[in-house]
């Protein structure tokens, strides 16, 4: 994917670019911003990885294939955020508060962050486009890459404004420096939490998207043979494939052969109409009771 590829190249650039700001300033801010570009390139190496895997095709051992692989690595990178980053960043923002430091060459270290900024600002709206275009086709809950990426970017481009904004003022009063530093830290480990959570619904098991369930239950309810439907489930298979299951109540009068018939149609109906349902199992059953008056 394109845009995943590009925010691994920016962010290597970003990376460097806010290590060489600590590295002429010594500002605790300047840190908690290199730690977050490390947090964001480790994020996208590991998206890159995990859609490259979500490629591959189904197998006897794995039948839905490899497409729930990106939730697993956008998982582990969120992860990896919260259990070590934001640990070092808040650390160091306690430690300038200790220990207030001169902050030393300030417009180097301005020049630089806003370099960042820009940076963060071009992923940013990269993949907010990549986004729309992905919900055009159909996937209404989106690409979780793309999403990631999103996310992980507002947030960049928040934390950059802010550490900028606390680093000016660090330059006439140190130590806030350090509340800067924590405050940055806050703000990566919210954005981390939400990655986290988001991609935890998805592996232990997300419904379809509402509007796909709706959908499907009213071309199965639009079959003259149909008189109910007694149960839904679904499950969200990868990004923009789903599973659905139903049980559905048809006329009594109808034969078997009837009943198989309507079976095939509301399958063929169901993928013609809705084409990100990849799979369908239906459970035809007749009332087991008169209908009431």
């Amino acid at each position: 994917m394109r845009v995943v590829k590009l925010s691994v190249v920016l962010n290597v650039i970003t990376l460097l670019t806010k290590s060489a700001a600590y590295a002429y300033t010594f500002a605790g801010v300047a840190l908690v911003e290199a730690l977050h570009s490390l947090g964001d390139l480790l994020n996208s190496l590991l998206l890159y990885v995990g859609v490259r895997l979500s490629k591959r095709g189904s197998s006897i051992k794995y039948p839905f294939g490899y497409g729930r692989s990106i939730y697993v690595f956008s998982f582990l990178s969120a992860s990896m955020v919260l259990g070590f980053l934001v640990a070092v960043g808040f650390m160091e923002g306690v430690m300038k508060l200790m220990n207030p430091e001169e902050i030393m060459n300030p417009y180097i270290g301005l020049y630089l962050l806003l370099m960042s900024l820009v940076l963060d600002l071009i992923v940013l709206i990269d993949s907010y486009l990549s986004e729309r275009r992905v919900k055009r086709q159909g996937v209404i809950e989106g690409h979780p890459a793309l999403k990631g990426l999103i996310v992980e970017n507002l947030i960049d481009v928040l934390s950059s404004g802010t550490g900028m904004v606390a680093f000016t003022l660090s330059i006439n009063n140190p130590v806030i420096d350090g509340y800067g530093s924590i405050v940055l830290s806050v703000i990566l480990l919210i954005g981390a939490y939400h990655l986290a959570h988001e991609n935890f619904e998805f592996l232990i098991g997300r419904s379809a998207p509402k509007e796909v369930v709706g959908k499907a239950i009213k071309i199965v309810l639009g079959n003259p043979a149909v008189v109910d439907v007694n149960d839904v489930k679904s499950l969200v298979i990868e990004p923009g494939k789903y599973l659905l299951i139903m049980q559905v109540e048809v006329l009594p009068t109808l034969t078997f052969d009837d009943v198989v018939q309507v079976k095939n149609e509301l399958i063929k109906d169901l993928r013609e109409l809705i084409p990100s349902i990849k799979y369908v199992l239906l459970d035809m059953v007749k009332p087991e009771e008169p209908p009431k008056t």
